[in-house]
């Protein structure tokens, strides 16, 4: 996925590249950037473009974070699956939670 936009309040653009492999995440952003960069600068009566901070491989992935997601699906079920008990243990009258008949 790549996602290009203007920084607020200044003529700074951000370029994202999301990406399996950082690296080609890396390059992908460069090379939009220099693209951008050599089409600027061959139009006639445009504004310098300047590369400020150029995108660098992350050093862990962005997402997907697998443990986080694992832990929150398994808390987030250890609570629906208390409050359920907990509703259920309130609604059904004494006969019907021991089994016995009247």
């Amino acid at each position: 996925m790549v996602d290009v936009r203007q920084s607020r309040n200044t003529s700074l653009i951000e370029i994202r590249v999301l990406s399996k492999d950082q690296v080609a995440a890396a390059q992908i952003a460069n090379a939009i950037a220099d693209v951008y960069r050599r089409q600027t600068s061959a139009a006639k009566n445009s504004a310098a473009v300047e590369l400020v901070d150029a995108a660098e491989p992350g050093i862990r992935p962005v997402r997907p974070n697998v443990p986080l997601s694992l832990s929150l699906g398994w808390i987030g079920s250890v609570v629906v699956a208390t409050l359920v008990a907990l509703l259920l243990r309130g609604w059904l009258p004494k006969n019907a939670r021991s089994g016995s008949t009247p």
